[in-house]
Formats: C-alpha cells, sequence, structure tokens
C-alpha cells in the first residue's frame, strides 16, 4: 500500500506510523498529465530519505531529456505516462528510459 506525497513532509510522517509500503511523489516535473501535482522539491525527497527507509517512487513529467537530473536522488522506481504515451515506437523508449536508469 502506497501513498502519493508533495511537498508536505508531515504526510511522510503519517505514512510512516501507519506502516505504509512505499511512498510516491507527483510531480517531479511540469506535465500534461499531472496538473493536479505540486511541483516536488529534489529536497523534499531528501528529507523524506531521513524520515524513512521505505521505497520511493518517482512520478510526473519524467522523460528522457530530464531522467538524469534525479540521479542525486535516492529512489526505487519512477512511473512515467507523458514520455511513453503517443509514442510509435513505445518499446524503444522503454529501452531507453531502462538504459538511463541503469547507467548505460
Amino acid at each position: 500500500l502506497g501513498i502519493t506525497c508533495t511537498n508536505d513532509l508531515h504526510t511522510i510522517e503519517w505514512a510512516v506510523a501507519q506502516k505504509f509500503d512505499y511512498i510516491s511523489f507527483c510531480s517531479m516535473f511540469d506535465s500534461k498529465h499531472s496538473k493536479s501535482c505540486d511541483i516536488v522539491n529534489f529536497e523534499t525527497i531528501h528529507k523524506a530519505r531521513q524520515i524513512s527507509d521505505m521505497p520511493i517512487v518517482l512520478a510526473g513529467g519524467i522523460t528522457l531529456d530530464n531522467i538524469d537530473s534525479l540521479s542525486s536522488l535516492d529512489y526505487q522506481g519512477i512511473a512515467v505516462i507523458s514520455a511513453l504515451s503517443g509514442e510509435p515506437v513505445l518499446q524503444q523508449q522503454i529501452n531507453d528510459m531502462y538504459k538511463k536508469l541503469n547507467n548505460g
């Protein structure tokens, strides 16, 4: 069971107390699919890691063009929609993103 957070550290503390399995953050970047989320500050992710060792998932506006900027963050997964939707060569987009995530 997971919970999506923005920049509110109280939500993270509450998720820890409730024994959630993971926390996700939305939105990391501006996106046409994540208009309901505030942009998450990278410092919030760093502070979340200090509060909890739960897996962290990042979402919102992540593309091949900006995924490298997430390298300073301690996270265990990403969720993408915009980077893959509408792409004619979907499998290639997935492979390219996987390579970038795995430093290859």
